[in-house]
């Protein structure tokens, strides 16, 4: 099923470039037309439109990292059923996803979905669910 859902990112991702460059390609074309008939409100507008191509870059980057990280996972699994993993195995694999997610989170999610071993331990105090009241994450 992982590798299932890999194929699946990866198709999403794959269908995505060519509409996300003919935009891109229209936007800077539409930019030097603005320039060029010395249109400044044109020209706010499309810098409001590159800034939220940055968010889509942000999302298929994630959308990368996880097709990686479970493609990772299927190899991990099927080699695992034969040779066998130790827990440090696991924790390895898992401490290198986390270090690849962009956000904190992202990360704090992971933490709470599936915390580190030494979280696990009897004793450890939990990981804070949410941020503190009033703080903001910026990116």
């Amino acid at each position: 099923m992982l590798a299932v859902a890999v194929s699946q990112l990866e198709l999403a991702l794959r269908e995505s470039q060519g509409p996300l460059q003919r935009l891109t390609d229209s936007i800077v074309r539409i930019d030097q037309i603005a320039r060029d008939a010395g249109t400044p409100q044109l020209g706010r507008e499309l810098a409001v439109c590159l800034e939220q191509l940055q968010f889509y870059d942000r999302m298929t980057q994630h959308l990368s990292h996880l097709r990686d990280f479970m493609s990772n996972m299927t190899v991990a699994i099927e080699s695992g059923t034969r040779d066998g993993h130790s827990e440090a195995d696991w924790e390895r694999m898992r401490n290198r996803f986390r270090e690849r997610l962009i956000s904190d989170a992202q990360r704090g999610l992971l933490d709470l979905i599936a915390p580190a071993a030494d979280a696990r331990a009897p004793g450890c105090a939990p990981q804070p669910r949410h941020a503190e009241p009033g703080s903001i994450e910026l990116f």
